[in-house]
Order: C-alpha cells, then sequence, then structure tokens
C-alpha cells in the first residue's frame, strides 16, 4: 500500500511541474543596436529617402494635374525653320584591282596590286622632228656602228648613192622612208667612220641646225645676221650653193662641223629674174634679183672638215 502511494504521487508531480513552469511570463529578450557600417572612399552619397506623407502627396499631385490655361496659337513665338542637312560626299571609290589567278596545283588565287606604266624614254637623237647638231650619234667620231646602235639595225643600211654625177657607198638612215632620209658618206668607207659629209635632200623633214627643206633664203639670212655668198643658178654642180657665210653667225658652229645648203628657185619666181641670175657667177643673199626670185633651201649638207 505504502510502495502503490508513492508511486501515484511521482506521477502527479511530474505532471503538475511542468505545468507550473510554463505557467511562468516569457522573458522578452532586447533587439541588438543596428550595425551603421561607413562608406568606402569615393562612393557616391544618396540622399535620404523622402517621408511616407511626402511621397504620398506627390502621388496625389500626379493623379490628379491642376488644370493649366494654355496660350492661343496667334500667341506662340514663331519656330525656326528646321535646317536642311547637307548631303555627305560617298567616298572616292578604289581603283580597279585586277585578280590574277595561278593555275598551279595546291596554289590559292590571289589579288595583284596594278604595276605601274614605265615612264617612256625619249631618245634625242630619234626625236621628232630630227635635227643634226654635230653631236650624239652625228658627232666627228660617229660610225656606222653607233648609227646602229641609235636607229635600230632595220633603220640603217650601208648602200651606193648618187653624189656629183657617180656612185658612192654610205651609210643611209631610214632608206625606204623619204620624209626619213638621210645619207652619211663615209671618208673610211672601209671601217664605216670618220665622216665627211651628211646629206638631207628630196622630200624628208630632218633638219640641219635648225633649218628645213623648202625653208626661204631670207629667213636663213636673218638666222646668220647678215648677207652671205652663194653661187648663180646656172647649169653647174654648185648652182644655188651658199659659199661663204661673210662672217656670220653661221660661220662657226659647235661640235667641229659646218653647215652648208643649196637653193632652188621659187616656184613663183619672175622669168626676167631668173635670167638674170642664171650664171656661173657668185651673187650676195641681199641682191635684188635674189630676193625677187625669192629661193628656198633645196638641200642641207653637213660637212666635217679634217
Amino acid at each position: 500500500m505504502a510502495r502503490g502511494t508513492l508511486r501515484a504521487g511521482l506521477l502527479l508531480s511530474a505532471v503538475i511541474i511542468p505545468a507550473a513552469a510554463y505557467s511562468q511570463p516569457a522573458v522578452v529578450w532586447p533587439d541588438p543596436p543596428a550595425v551603421v557600417w561607413p562608406d568606402p572612399p569615393g562612393a557616391r552619397a544618396y540622399p535620404p529617402p523622402a517621408p511616407p506623407s511626402a511621397r504620398v502627396s506627390r502621388a496625389r499631385r500626379v493623379a490628379e494635374p491642376e488644370e493649366e490655361s494654355l496660350p492661343d496659337a496667334e500667341d506662340l513665338p514663331a519656330s525656326p525653320a528646321p535646317r536642311s542637312r547637307r548631303a555627305r560626299r560617298a567616298p572616292p571609290s578604289p581603283p580597279p584591282v585586277s585578280a590574277t589567278v595561278d593555275d598551279s596545283v595546291g596554289s590559292t588565287p590571289h589579288v595583284a596590286t596594278p604595276a605601274r606604266p614605265k615612264p617612256v624614254q625619249s631618245n634625242p637623237a630619234v626625236a621628232a622632228p630630227f635635227n643634226i647638231r654635230c653631236d650624239g650619234p652625228f658627232a666627228k667620231n660617229t660610225s656606222h656602228a653607233k648609227l646602229v646602235q641609235t636607229f635600230g639595225a632595220k633603220n640603217v643600211s650601208f648602200q651606193d648613192i648618187d653624189n656629183s654625177g657617180g656612185k658612192v657607198k654610205a651609210t643611209v638612215l631610214f632608206a625606204n622612208d623619204r620624209t626619213r632620209r638621210v645619207e652619211i658618206v663615209w671618208r673610211d668607207e672601209a671601217a664605216r667612220k670618220d665622216p665627211a659629209q651628211i646629206f638631207i635632200t628630196g622630200e624628208s623633214n630632218w633638219r640641219a641646225r635648225g633649218f628645213k627643206i623648202g625653208e626661204t633664203l631670207t629667213s636663213v639670212e636673218k638666222t646668220n645676221g647678215k648677207a652671205f655668198r652663194l653661187a648663180g643658178f646656172g647649169a653647174s654642180d654648185y648652182r644655188g650653193a651658199a659659199r661663204d657665210w661673210s662672217d656670220g653667225k653661221l660661220e662657226k658652229l659647235s661640235g667641229g662641223c659646218r653647215l652648208g645648203m643649196r637653193f632652188t628657185l621659187g616656184p613663183q619666181a619672175p622669168s626676167e629674174a631668173r635670167g638674170k641670175i642664171s650664171s656661173a657667177g657668185d651673187f650676195m643673199s641681199d641682191n635684188p634679183d635674189i630676193r625677187a626670185a625669192d629661193p628656198i633651201i633645196a638641200e642641207l649638207v653637213i660637212d666635217y672638215p679634217n
């Protein structure tokens, strides 16, 4: 009985003690203080948020805008006219580039830059109009070989020409072109060197010291600076040939050669003047009968004295 009573008392205490413990008021712990961390250096400072009352009043102003009185269109200032934009020029297109493709095995096509054209080098010896000045290929030490080197083998030949009623061997430039034909006679005919005379005749466009076939006697006299002496236009091999430049400008020329020329009567020469100058004597270029006949150059001769 006593043991049963003891067990019942223990069970009752187990029930009553926890209930009492739970019936005690709860302990309220205070909140820890808020930690405010400082802003890092260089941080941007933001303004504090607006109070709730300010936000609410602003929302009301936005939601309920006040009525505003708009001005009439006539009271508004005139707006400036819009500026027109200038059209931009398109950049120049690059030059066309030709593509070259290598057909060999394993090759890839590549684009080649266009090659620059080579400058054309003109040879002063063959420049038009041709002009013999006793230098370059026509200097005193020239030869057939040097003329071939200058004008090309196809334009230089060695053949017979007419000279004082006979035939002589000479180097001929452009033998088949009457407008470019020139004849060179050599003192050393076998070696074809040491020039003696150069002849420009017929329809050739070559010049000698600037003079050309068909030029008038008066223009030659003007260049010489004074009247000169020439042979009459009689039946002789020297008819109309300039004999002496009378110490004029054409007397002494550079290069060691002398300029000679032969004249023929002009196409409009009067018969009276022809008769007076058709003799074997010499005349001055300023003779009235010579001037009346209006002679023109029929042949140019370059002489190379020994």
